[in-house]
């Protein structure tokens, strides 16, 4: 008989969203100056898709139990991201906008999710990567390692299933970040 893996709660299995900024997936960035270089992407959970309510409560059920977990409050989430909204990985899409100050086309009217790969900042990885087929494209654990395919598969605008992991931080303040398995 074989022990069924107890579900992680702070995980949300996302379908069918849009990704967004996949550049770093295949080479890594660093997000602020000085800034660890990480593998990253923004997940975009569109409002007129069937999914956007499944996914949007599969977020949601995630970040109350890291406020839960950590803080012993379920909506910690709604109180980080009212003082400091960039604290929680989990936004308006109107909130995400170029140095002219426009929302990013796609954006408007829909919810986002910054991902980075799992690690965080001390041993940054990239997600595992899988293409329509299932066939893997990064994952070294199964001998995967094919980096010039990523963004063939993870390009802006490309829709994809995503396992997103979050995660309690009180470095620089509290806030909820992200940790992304598997696109």
């Amino acid at each position: 008989m074989t022990e069924e893996k107890a579900k992680n709660p702070r995980i949300a299995t996302l379908k069918n969203i849009r990704l967004s900024f996949t550049n770093s997936l295949e080479e890594a960035k660093a997000t602020v100056a000085d800034g660890v270089p990480k593998h990253g992407c923004n997940i975009i959970l569109e409002k007129d898709k069937p999914e956007y309510e499944a996914n949007k409560a599969a977020v949601i059920a995630a970040l109350e139990a890291v406020g839960e977990e950590k803080w012993q409050n379920k909506d910690k989430y709604k109180i980080i991201a009212s003082k400091k909204p960039d604290r929680v990985q989990f936004r308006k899409g109107e909130l995400y906008t170029n140095g002219d100050g426009d929302i990013y086309k796609g954006y408007e009217g829909n919810m986002v999710v910054t991902v980075y790969g799992p690690g965080g900042s001390k041993k940054p990885q990239r997600p595992k990567i899988m293409d329509r087929r299932k066939n893997w494209i990064w994952n070294p654990e199964k001998g995967a390692k094919n980096v010039g395919e990523i963004l063939d598969v993870c390009y802006s605008g490309t829709y994809a299933d995503a396992k997103v992991e979050f995660y309690p931080s009180d470095q620089g303040g509290d806030g909820i970040f992200t940790a992304c398995h598997l696109i």
